[in-house]
């Protein structure tokens, strides 16, 4: 025979309406049997289970609505039934967890952070410490700001000698603190992240930025060096050395860091420019272009000479007479084509080094000042009390590339017919003690 859903929810209905609670219970279960769909009646069964103390009955009836309602996301209408049981089954771990991710699906932290608390609580009573410690992980992402719950997850990730996850936690609240500017407390949690994983970079990331912002970048340092030592090819962790001891202007220490860099990648050349930066800052000129001459190459070809010419310039700034410096600004000067700054440099490294006494460079100038500009009289009347032309050498200007729009020096002077040929010195001009300087050949300035 058919079932008359219609027939049976009347006389469920009126059972009820005649306080027969048993006699309701039993009509409505025919149909909660018979349509499984229909949740309505379900709930009203599950409450006349609760009136009539069948608390079981009442929390599987729930349950099923719940879970229903979980399962198509209506996450509001599953809370709901879930404070239902939950007001029949208090602070039970079960009910309390899903309350929680429910809550923590809608964005309701305070209530969710409660519900898991009674979860934790439940696992801690038990003695099962990591499960509980896997619930404090869940409350402590609840609320990323809360350092304290990450802290307090950290230390109890080391109570349980779970070292990593405890490094982790200890980061992760650190991070939060520095972020907030709380360096020192920052600083505090990174140390015992790196004491249980001293390489933990992370963590050694963070210690450096705190140790920065507190103006303590040589503590830092002094913690990387350590680590470092024998593990010399790890590029990030030696380019944090590098920066600890820039950002605490030890442009020594600096400068061994990144000389680590190059030695792993030669292309890591421009990172040598702070620190030559930093020895500007100390007024160390000399170790400015010391740095700066084993760069000036890759450099230039990297089309990078503003940077240099800026680096030369602060060099000339503090020592306008430094001779090394003034030889470096007319080997950018070349590569740069400028044939009027190129004169002004050479001249420049002319009078410098005749200043400091420096023959061969004085020579080296005057030299290069002959070949650019060959009716320059002065140049050769200086040359002449020298010695003489210096001989070609490796130092020599480089040679340009060949472009139409460059000016070669054969084209700078207007040679007449009955005047000397340009790559000659009329011997009257200079006198060569024990050479053949009347017949000798002035090369291109570039070879």
């Amino acid at each position: 025979m058919a079932f008359e859903k219609a027939k049976v929810l009347k006389a469920a209905e009126k059972f009820l309406s005649q306080g027969k609670i048993n006699a309701a219970i039993k009509e409505y279960r025919q149909i909660v049997d018979n349509d499984a769909d229909d949740l309505t009646t379900l709930n009203m069964l599950g409450d006349l289970y609760a009136r009539s103390g069948k608390k079981d009955d009442a929390v599987a009836c729930f349950e099923r609505i719940a879970e229903h309602y979980s399962n198509q996301e209506f996450n509001l209408k599953a809370i709901a039934m879930y404070r239902k049981i939950e007001r029949i089954k208090t602070r039970d771990p079960i009910v309390a967890h899903k309350l929680a991710e429910l809550y923590a699906t809608q964005g309701l932290v305070v209530d969710s952070r409660a519900q898991y608390l009674i979860v934790a609580d439940a696992y801690t009573r038990a003695g099962d410490n990591k499960r509980a410690l896997d619930i404090l992980h869940k409350i402590a992402d609840l609320d990323p700001n809360n350092t304290d719950i990450r802290l307090k997850l950290a230390e109890g990730y080391l109570r349980e000698n779970m070292r990593r996850e405890a490094a982790s936690a200890f980061v992760q609240a650190a991070n939060r603190l520095h972020f907030v500017s709380a360096h020192d407390r920052a600083l505090d949690a990174y140390t015992k992240a790196l004491e249980l994983i001293p390489d933990d970079t992370d963590a050694l990331h963070g210690m450096l930025d705190s140790h920065v912002a507190r103006g303590t970048a040589d503590e830092a340092a002094e913690v990387l060096e350590g680590v470092v030592t024998g593990r010399e090819q790890d590029n990030e962790l030696v380019s944090m050395l590098a920066r600890a001891y820039l950002e605490a202007e030890d442009p020594k220490g600096a400068e061994r860091a990144t000389s680590l860099l190059m030695a792993q990648d030669a292309s890591n050349y421009l990172q040598l420019l702070p620190v030559a930066r930093l020895y500007l800052k100390g007024a160390e000129v000399d170790d400015v272009v010391r740095i700066l001459a084993t760069v000036i190459d890759r450099m230039l070809a990297g089309r990078e000479e503003n940077e240099l010419v800026s680096l030369v310039n602060g060099v000339l700034e503090r020592n306008p007479d430094h001779v090394k410096a003034l030889r470096m600004l007319v080997r950018v000067n070349w590569w740069q084509r400028d044939m009027d700054a190129l004169k002004s440099s050479l001249e420049r490294l002319a009078e410098a080094a005749e200043a400091a006494d420096l023959a061969d460079e004085e020579r080296y100038a005057l030299t290069q000042l002959v070949r650019l500009a060959p009716d320059e009289q002065r140049y050769l009347d200086r040359l002449n009390v020298l010695g003489g032309l210096q001989d070609e050498s490796p130092d020599d200007l480089p040679p340009l590339p060949e472009s139409p729009d460059v000016p070669q020096f054969e084209t700078f002077a207007v040679v007449r017919d009955d005047e000397p040929a340009m790559g000659e010195i009329v011997p009257q001009i200079i006198e060569f003690e024990g050479n053949e300087a009347a017949n000798q050949t002035i090369s291109d300035p570039t070879s």
